[in-house]
């Protein structure tokens, strides 16, 4: 019966360790008398400590953030001493790496049969993000707070002859007059008395005064106001009438600084000059598709790439005759992924058929911008004419396949040594002359069992010169000898050549066979 308890013990102890090893959230396990602890990946992670740290008490001292140290440390105390069964607070923990870790924990005293309290098991849910977003919530409430107590714009209200009743202190600060240097006094020649040019601003012309004269509001977008060291702001402002029993009292304005805004529209206007002397001057053709309007623009290197003005490209069936008939279909279908938001990059290459029918390979890398809300707006695409660089790779590509089926089916053994590499590259025709594999003639370490004793010193001294660079050539005047593995005659005497070295990088070895000749 024991051995059968056992024997189903097992499997829950395997599954009680799969699902304390995978758990999402953080799993401990504390001895009450401070002998061990175990701890889950969840909770290392969480930490940025291996269990091993973990299982120290004397750590925790460090990871628990001061400020709860000596609060949680109590209540732990009390689930030690069994004072209390269950507990649930949040913990503040400082990771490895400096970064504060908030948690919630729920902690269970684990007892014997007895009674008698045996661990401390604790469950800890990472909730730093929800704290933050707390923290970040009561922020903005706060920041909502003073904008109503404190808001940015200049308010200030005047009476049916222009003079100032009331002013708020953004209004003040904007104008750099205290509000007992404005009440009373009439704000059109203390702070709009003159255009952005410096003429004289009539009061008669100005629109703050039409909100009281003839009961009208009015909003100005563009003037400028004067601080009293006598420098302008550029504004924008409202003025609307007070009704007091149906009867106009006088005007609030609201006034904004724009002098920021302004700038930045300079800075926005700049920019687009900047991105259309660069959309315009590029060497690469570039495209942009307008999805809301079906709109087309494309800059003069693609114009140039495909022989088309701008205005035949802003046409979708132009499109049909430029690309070629088996690649239209693929092309579109991807396009179309772009344009209704499936994907947001994508890169291929294509066809271009010009206006004077010659064929142009093009690298197409495409972007889906969208607007705020994730919306497609825009597919930008970068058109690179790579028809010359695949023409040079296919022309490389038959070269090497051509070096390759010579050196693979010369009559004469060659061989090629890549110096930083350390890398051989033999023949099939050595490897028949020499009975050996390509293997065996893989490293320099071989090759001194294949070249006779006799021989080994010379050779050696020799091809080191080339290997060094001390040389760029060498031949050797007389036959050496190599072992041929694959026999069991003895040696074989080959002649051989040693080319030369060729751009620092390999050597090309020629070596015939020339144990026929010598016998014969």
């Amino acid at each position: 019966m024991r051995k059968s308890g056992e024997k189903g013990l097992r499997p829950n102890e395997q599954l009680f360790r799969a699902i304390f090893d995978n758990a999402q959230i953080g799993i401990s396990f504390f001895s009450v008398e401070g002998r061990g602890a175990f701890t889950n990946r969840a909770f290392q992670a969480m930490l940025g400590y291996r269990e091993e740290e973990l299982s120290h008490p004397e750590n925790w001292d460090k990871i628990v953030h001061p400020d709860d140290r000596a609060s949680g440390a109590k209540r732990y105390a009390d689930l030690q001493q069994g004072k209390r069964d269950h507990d649930e607070w949040e913990q503040h923990f400082i990771r490895r790496d400096g970064r504060d870790v908030f948690t919630s924990a729920r902690f269970t005293l684990l007892r014997d049969p007895s009674g008698k309290p045996l661990y401390v098991a604790s469950f800890t849910e990472d909730i730093t993000e929800r704290k933050k977003a707390e923290q970040e919530r009561n922020r903005t409430t706060q920041q909502m707070q003073l904008v109503l107590n404190f808001t940015g714009q200049g308010i200030y209200g005047i009476n049916l002859q222009g003079n100032c009743t009331f002013i708020k202190r953004a209004a003040c600060d904007m104008t750099d007059y205290q509000a007992n240097e404005a009440l009373g006094r009439n704000m059109h020649s203390l702070v709009h008395h003159h255009r952005s040019d410096g003429s004289p601003y009539p009061v008669d012309q100005c629109p703050i005064y039409r909100a009281f004269k003839i009961g009208e509001g009015c909003r100005v977008e563009d003037e400028v106001m004067w601080r009293k060291d006598g420098t302008q702001i550029a504004v924008e402002y409202s003025s609307f009438p007070i009704l007091e029993d149906g009867r106009i009292t006088g005007a609030v304005v609201t006034v904004s600084d724009i002098t920021e805004r302004k700038r930045a529209k300079e800075a926005l206007l700049a920019s687009e000059r900047l991105f259309r002397s660069i959309f315009e001057n590029s060497q690469i053709g570039i495209g942009v598709f307008k999805i809301d309007s079906q709109q087309h623009i494309s800059n003069r290197a693609l114009h140039e790439m495909l022989d088309y003005t701008g205005e035949e490209l802003s046409r979708v069936e132009q499109w049909d005759e430029i690309v070629p008939t088996e690649e239209r279909v693929a092309c579109a279908g991807r396009y179309a992924d772009l344009i209704q938001g499936k994907r947001d990059t994508d890169e291929y290459e294509q066809h271009f058929i010009r206006r004077d029918g010659r064929i142009v390979l093009g690298n197409g890398k495409f972007q889906l911008l969208r607007d705020a809300t994730g919306k497609p707006q825009y597919v930008v695409g970068l058109t690179e004419d790579v028809t010359e660089r695949k023409r040079t790779q296919e022309a490389l590509r038959e070269r090497e396949e051509l070096f390759r089926t010579i050196f693979e089916n010369a009559p004469i053994g060659i061989s090629l040594f890549k110096i930083a590499a350390r890398q051989y590259f033999t023949n099939r025709a050595l490897h028949e002359m020499l009975g050996c594999t390509h293997e065996d003639l893989s490293s320099v370490e071989k090759w001194d069992r294949i070249v006779h004793p006799d021989e080994r010193a010379r050779g050696a001294e020799r091809y080191a010169e080339l290997l060094k660079g001390t040389r760029d050539y060498d031949a050797w005047p007389r036959t050496l000898d190599f072992q041929k593995i694959d026999r069991n005659d003895g040696w074989q005497h080959l002649g051989g050549k040693q080319l030369r070295h060729w751009q620092h990088i390999s050597f090309h070895g020629l070596v015939w066979d020339r144990v026929g000749r010598n016998k014969a």
